[in-house]
């Protein structure tokens, strides 16, 4: 049974990042991707398009708005835009700062800003890391409907990086339960040892936490970051993002 809901979890993950990144895919694109017959790969797409992540556009299924808004907001475009953005915030705080997109299994990062700290904190784009360790997968993971996101906690293979690593499902649905109430996740070397983050969910015009903004920090000794007062400066940046995901912003490329 659990490798079942494993199973449909990924198989629909797949389905999202190829809307995602697609100009349509057919019935039978998507069965030949996910590795099942058309039957059950109609029945994904339909309940997708149900939940409005996709959208029947003659023969093919197109993103939904709730998991593009519009189709030139690609991940690309959500990361160049965010760039200044992004530099301000490390003007501000002093701290290195990065988006990431959710991805099948965790926190993807498409944009990142360092700090003049001498060492730097910094991720290759593209790089992929788990959900359940690090700021930024569990701040998305917080924010998903709540049946995709049981689906995913479901099929997490709990592995330990550090001592501090989460490394059962009933310590992550309490830290999820937390992290939903005050609008924020961190990690303290959960994932590297030494490195502070916290992130903010950036949500789209479905309000599906397609991405997140973060910042980290190299920590030494006892020192902290005061999170509540960073959270407060994150929002401000996200909301500006979330207007651009929105079309509110009209400034697009100016930037």
């Amino acid at each position: 049974m659990e490798r079942d809901i494993a199973g449909a979890a990924d198989r629909l993950l797949t389905l999202l990042t190829l809307l995602q990144n697609s100009t349509g895919i057919t019935v039978s694109e998507a069965a030949e991707k996910i590795g099942v017959n058309r039957s059950n790969a109609y029945r994904s797409l339909r309940k997708l398009e149900e939940y409005g992540f996709a959208a029947k556009s003659g023969r093919k299924y197109a993103a939904g708005p709730r998991l593009m808004p519009d189709s030139f907001l690609t991940p690309y475009a959500v990361a160049q835009y965010s760039g200044t953005i992004m530099k301000e915030l490390v003007m501000t705080t002093g701290i290195s700062a990065h988006l990431c997109m959710l991805s099948p299994r965790g926190a993807t990062f498409i944009q990142q800003e360092a700090s003049s700290d001498m060492i730097q904190i910094s991720q290759p784009v593209g790089k992929e890391e788990p959900f359940y360790c690090t700021a930024s997968g569990k701040v998305m993971l917080s924010f998903l409907p709540d049946e995709l996101r049981r689906k995913i906690v479901d099929r997490i293979v709990f592995q330990s990086f550090t001592e501090r690593t989460i490394t059962s499902k009933e310590e992550l649905l309490a830290q999820i339960g937390t992290i939903r109430e005050q609008g924020y996740a961190t990690d303290e070397g959960e994932f590297h040892p030494n490195v502070a983050c916290i992130c903010v969910p950036v949500f789209d015009a479905g309000h599906f936490p397609r991405y997140s903004l973060g910042l980290s920090k190299l920590l030494f000794g006892s020192e902290k970051l005061d999170y509540p007062k960073l959270k407060k400066v994150l929002d401000r940046s996200a909301a500006r993002i979330e207007a651009f995901l929105t079309q509110e912003n009209s400034s697009y490329g100016t930037e």
